[in-house]
């Protein structure tokens, strides 16, 4: 029995097996009792028990004796008479039993169930009887609990084998997509490296359109640049060759948002993705080539080109829309429209948009630096333009000059300046800038009061002209003729406020120039208006220079002459007044000599102005000449120290020194370096008031001797102390007057301590004195 069952798999086969078994031995009337998922006891199988008492059996869980038997695990026999107290509802009596018997079937602490025995015999279920039917609970218990236990492992491997069936499916989506991620990434990193690589746009296009194609399996590719200048305005362009028509065939796709595109599909298409700035797909699109490209006629193709799965993918930035790309296949038979197809999907979609952004930013980067590369050679153009009046500030120059690097910079044929003759009130071309051109270019002129002359309209609006068409403009007929000049451009040169001229650009090709073009010449002109005024400033000056050059000639002339010519009668009259004064012409009484005494120190001061002017003479002409001997500076100081000592006394001011006597010898001019250190003591007893004091200092510096000269006078102003050094300058005129003065001395003192090689300052705070100091070099050794 026990190997029967465990060949039986199925749980209700296995207990009617059992159950059958039980009541052929037994002959018994028998039925297994399970919990179903209501908490109720139902009969799950049975053999002899009437349809009837397995219908209505429904006992809860816990109640009655059934439910005692399933919760405490005790086996209860009760007779006929027991039956009837126990099934108030006489389910048990309407059977033929006359003894019952209710048996747990559990095992391993997990009740399974009843087992449910009934005989007509009186007190049939003896402990013999109840022995066997234990064995068979045991037999039973272990069945179902197998039954119990396969079923479930039925169930998990079914959910098993669905779970692995779908991981298997999803397994297989993930790989397919990961293929394709994995073929998404390679091309992306690749139109990467292209598009880095490249320095063209159309090298750009080409990399993209072979990945693509490959990618996307599709035949045709184009590309759409938007090249505006305008914000309100669409322009997109198709320079390259596209949909497989011959190279060989010059042709570009031009759309404009402000053109009537109804009648051009691809074009309308084009227009909506590039302005909605979203990917469109349509199945199918017959083209024109004739309406769509402008051309008819090409060998190989038909006058109609029909497309299947068009699909515009919008290729923008973060900054801005650079374009719309194509991509679309042909269509073998021309007469359907259907595609074939289900591109692109979403995942293609999804890939196009990461392509769309890569390509978008190649275009930003490859015109970036298209725009570099421009704006560098604008730059040069510019540095260019500026050098002209470095090199020479002569107009004549200058304007051949700029006017050579104007054409090579737009590599255009005519370049012309027009400037304003405010005496003729006209624009008169210049002959430096004329003659580039040939011997045979006659010069230009416009009368600005010429209203319908373009050039007129230009120089009194101030504002840039490019005409397209030189035909078309009659006042510009003749250059057209003459230079057979297409396009030009008229830039009027302004200096602030002020416009000087025209810049005249002319091209031999109509429509040549662009905004480009016109932003450089405004540069150009801008800087050419002021190099061509600093130049004609530069001209004025150099014709002052010369009158002035000239008048100062004439002024030192004239200084040399007066001065030597009053040297003679100043002499004879100094020397007179001496005599007198001797009393070698007679005896004189106290005013006589009180009033010879005054014009002998008037006579005195002017010989020291005459000297001055003579200095200052030789000086500006440069016939100051020195002899210069190798000298020690200390006697030379104290020689002068002596010479005003008398001075220094009158004035009880108090002379301080401290002059060196082994200072190194210098080469100089003894009369001269005395001459420096008498204005020197000279101003600082002028302007040190009595009771004063001066202190004069040599030292040695090494390679220089330094000399100092300080006193405690009235100082002078920061903003002076610049300009003492300077010839006939006088810082306190009223106190000049006071203590006398030319404000030549300190001018003559420079230009000789300049001449031994040296230089001389000041330090001084007004209030508290001056000190200045002036540097001598030693005479180096021979080696």
């Amino acid at each position: 029995m026990s190997q029967t069952m465990t060949s039986i798999r199925d749980m209700d086969e296995m207990l009617g097996y059992l159950l059958g078994e039980i009541h052929k031995i037994l002959r018994v009337d028998c039925g297994v009792l399970t919990v179903d998922n209501n908490g109720r006891f139902k009969v799950r199988c049975h053999r002899g028990l009437s349809n009837s008492f397995v219908t209505a059996l429904d006992v809860p869980l816990g109640s009655g004796p059934i439910g005692e038997c399933f919760s405490f695990g005790k086996v209860g026999t009760f007779s006929r008479k027991e039956m009837s107290g126990l099934d108030p509802a006489g389910l048990f009596a309407g059977e033929h039993w006359n003894s019952l018997v209710l048996a747990p079937i559990s095992i391993q602490n997990h009740n399974l169930g009843v087992f449910l025995a009934g005989s007509p015999r009186d007190r049939f279920f003896t402990r013999d009887v109840i022995d066997s039917i234990d064995a068979f609970v045991q037999i039973l218990s272990v069945g179902i609990r197998n039954a119990q236990l396969l079923e479930g492992m039925e169930k998990f491997n079914r959910r098993l084998a669905a779970e692995v069936s779908s991981t298997t499916q999803e397994l297989t989506r993930t790989n397919n997509r990961l293929i394709h991620r994995v073929r998404e990434l390679k091309a992306l990193y690749e139109i990467t490296l292209s598009s880095e690589s490249s320095a063209s746009l159309a090298d750009v296009f080409s990399a993209v359109s072979a990945k693509v194609r490959e990618l996307f399996n599709v035949e045709h590719t184009c590309f759409f640049i938007n090249q505006s200048s305008r914000d309100d305005m669409v322009h997109l362009v198709s320079p390259y060759n596209n949909f497989d028509i011959q190279s060989d065939i010059s042709y570009k796709i031009s759309i404009n948002s402000n053109e009537d595109i109804s009648r051009k599909p691809l074009s309308a298409m084009v227009l909506e993705s590039f302005q909605s700035k979203e990917i469109r797909n349509q199945p199918s699109i017959s083209l024109s080539l004739s309406g769509e490209f402008g051309i008819s006629g090409v060998p190989g193709h038909t006058e109609i080109l029909n497309l299947s799965n068009i699909v515009s993918v919008p290729l923008k930035t973060a900054h801005k829309n650079m374009g719309v790309m194509v991509l679309a296949n042909p269509i073998a038979d021309s007469k359907s429209q259907d595609g074939g197809s289900d591109f692109p999907n979403d995942e293609e979609m999804k890939t196009l948009t990461l392509i769309a952004s890569r390509v978008a930013s190649s275009i930003e980067t490859v015109e970036l630096n298209l725009e570099i590369q421009q704006r560098l050679g604008d730059l040069s153009t510019l540095q260019d333009i500026n050098e002209t009046f470095y090199a020479t500030p002569v107009l004549e120059f200058i304007l051949a000059k700029m006017a050579k690097i104007i054409l090579r910079s737009l590599k255009c044929t005519l370049c012309d300046f027009l400037l304003f003759e405010s005496g003729s009130s006209r624009l008169v071309t210049h002959p430096a800038s004329s003659s580039i051109h040939g011997s045979d270019m006659t010069p230009d002129h416009v009368f600005v009061n010429e209203e319908k002359d373009v050039t007129t309209q230009v120089f009194l609006d101030r504002k840039p002209r490019i005409i397209d068409n030189v035909e078309a403009e009659f006042s510009l007929s003749r250059i057209g003729v003459q230079q057979k000049i297409g396009s030009i451009m008229l830039v009027p040169l302004k200096v602030d406020e002020e416009i000087i001229g025209i810049l005249r650009v002319g091209s031999s090709e109509r429509s040549y120039f662009n905004p480009h073009h016109l932003r450089l010449t405004e540069l150009i002109a801008d800087r050419s208006a002021v190099i061509v005024q600093n130049a004609r400033l530069y001209e004025k000056i150099m014709r002052a220079n010369m009158e002035l050059e000239k008048l100062n000639h004439m002024k030192t002339e004239f200084v040399s002459m007066v001065s030597h010519e009053l040297r003679t009668p100043v002499t004879a009259v100094k020397g007179f007044v001496d005599i007198v004064l001797e009393g070698e012409a007679g005896q004189i009484n106290d005013q006589q000599n009180r009033f010879l005494q005054i014009a002998h120190n008037s006579i005195e001061r002017l010989t020291l102005l005459i000297a001055d002017l003579l200095d200052i003479s030789r000086i500006e002409s440069g016939q100051m000449r020195m002899e210069m001997v190798p000298i020690s500076l200390a006697p030379v100081l104290q020689e002068s120290l002596e010479t005003h000592q008398k001075i220094i006394e009158s004035k009880s001011i108090k002379l301080s020194s401290s002059i060196k006597t082994d200072l190194p010898d210098v080469m100089a001019d003894e009369s001269r370096i005395r001459q420096v250190m008498d204005n020197l003591l000279s101003n600082a007893l002028k302007f040190t008031p009595a009771q004063g004091s001066m202190f004069v200092k040599s030292d040695d510096l090494g390679d220089f001797v330094l000399v100092t000269v300080q006193d405690t006078g009235v100082g002078i102003r920061k903003e002076d102390q610049d300009k003492i050094f300077s010839m006939f300058y006088q810082v306190d005129s009223s106190l000049t007057r006071h203590v006398g003065g030319t404000g030549l001395g300190l001018a003559i003192s420079k230009a000789i301590i300049e001449m031994h090689g040296g230089k001389i300052w000041v330090e001084s705070e007004l209030g508290k004195g001056s000190t200045f100091r002036f540097l001598i070099p030693r005479i180096r050794e021979q080696k």
